[in-house]
């Protein structure tokens, strides 16, 4: 079975997560860019990325140099913003219609661990979402829980295949 981990990063953090999964499952990764980055600083930075997110707003990426085809299965990181995933994977996934059905888990960031509302969001959308982990973004974790939960997630995905639900 070839995996890759689909992920956007802002700061960082996602970017972090998904090149430590990545090695533990022994999955690809594939980074999502944006057409235009988000100011680093100040309310654009809130508006531009939140509001999009929020809002449902169109956000403009550039196309996936891989073949997303030669993959059984994906899963995607993505910080949270406003309380839903950043808008340039869901841009990825409803340009790439299959990738909706191979996507099986998902690991979310955020500053402050609560990434409920992102995750309801992104159940509604992928059918084929069985495991997922919140983890608080690296700057605000606890570096002994954090790496706890990495761990824990990637052995249940590779001992699961990433198709049941660990729950």
């Amino acid at each position: 079975m070839k995996r890759a981990i689909i992920y956007y990063s802002f700061e960082g953090n996602t970017k972090e997560a998904a090149i430590r999964i990545g090695k533990l499952i022994g999955a690809d990764l594939i980074e999502v860019k944006p057409v235009k980055d988000i100011p680093e600083s100040g309310p654009s930075k809130i508006l531009t990325g939140g509001g999009k997110a929020l809002f449902g707003l169109a956000a403009k990426i550039y196309p996936v140099e891989e073949d997303l085809s030669k993959y059984d299965e994906f899963i995607l990181g993505t910080p949270v913003w406003a309380g839903r995933c950043a808008p340039y994977l869901i841009t990825l996934i409803k340009k790439n219609e299959d990738l909706r059905n191979k996507i099986t888990g998902v690991f979310t960031l955020s500053g402050s661990g609560n990434n409920k509302s992102c995750l309801r969001q992104l159940k509604k959308r992928l059918p084929n979402l069985k495991n997922d982990i919140s983890l608080v973004d690296r700057v605000e974790r606890d570096a002994e829980s954090y790496d706890r939960s990495i761990t824990i997630f990637s052995s249940l995905y590779t001992a699961l295949g990433g198709k049941a639900d660990p729950d």
